[in-house]
């Protein structure tokens, strides 16, 4: 009679820590998704404090990690310094001070000066990519592409124009 019982209540409890597991599962991957979006979008636009994705990922935070006091306590921390009009570079090193406690939550090995830095292009290739978007109405995409070469191979001298050997 036992074994009978168990038979038709084994598949039911079953089910039914499948289904609890695969919620617990499908919250843990959201909150995941949630953070590292908005880690993303801090790091994306961090020199742009003006931009909707970093003020949508800092007006986040509170939200998606809330129950983070050390994440939420920087948050606060920034929003003083902005307040205060403190000198930029301190505003600029509170926005790595958070991005960093972040990747720390995240178990990311990255450093602050790592954060700190970002990509910008030398003042040439500035120029020739002004040039070339100045031009881009005007002319051809092939004519585009070889003033963008003949620009280059005035920087670089292993570059043949026409050809576009390197």
């Amino acid at each position: 009679m036992i074994n009978i019982i168990a038979v038709f209540i084994s598949p039911v409890v079953a089910t039914i820590v499948a289904l609890w597991v695969g919620e617990k599962m499908r919250k843990r991957n959201y909150q995941d998704n949630a953070e590292d979006e908005v880690l993303r979008k801090l790091i994306a636009a961090r020199h742009q404090m003006i931009s909707s994705d970093f003020l949508s990922a800092i007006n986040s935070i509170n939200l998606v990690f809330h129950k983070n006091l050390k994440i939420k306590e920087l948050v606060k921390n920034l929003y003083r310094a902005y307040r205060n009009k403190e000198d930029q570079g301190i505003v600029g090193q509170r926005i790595v001070e958070l991005i960093y406690e972040i990747c720390k939550h995240k178990h990311y090995k990255v450093t602050e000066n790592e954060i700190n830095n970002f990509f910008i292009p030398n003042k040439i290739s500035l120029a020739s990519e002004k040039n070339i978007n100045n031009e881009v109405g005007n002319n051809s995409t092939s004519n585009i592409i070889s003033q963008k070469v003949d620009i280059e191979s005035k920087t670089k001298n292993s570059l043949t124009v026409g050809n576009l050997n390197y």
